[in-house]
């Protein structure tokens, strides 16, 4: 899921996995557009019924300026997770 919240300066974007069952794996969160260019990524665990954030940031300006990513591989399997902003 992503979840962001506005202030007059900046919006924080968040992406977040609600784990239905134990899982480990990696991430590969990139962030782009409005002369920003944002790579998170590393690995991460969490217990059933868990929600684990995966990366954050701070973005200033119109969200729609960025293009967002996410690549999940989670207990074998890779997901090209959909993102909006």
């Amino acid at each position: 899921s992503t979840q962001s919240r506005s202030s007059a300066a900046s919006d924080v974007y968040k992406r977040q996995v609600q784990a239905h069952e134990a899982m480990t794996g990696t991430y590969a969160l990139t962030l782009s557009g409005g002369g920003t260019n944002i790579r998170q990524g590393g690995a991460f665990s969490a217990r059933e019924g868990e929600i684990v954030t995966l990366g954050q940031a701070n973005l200033s300006g119109d969200p729609s300026r960025y293009d967002a990513s996410m690549v999940l591989s989670v207990n074998g399997a890779t997901y090209n997770c959909a993102t909006n902003l």
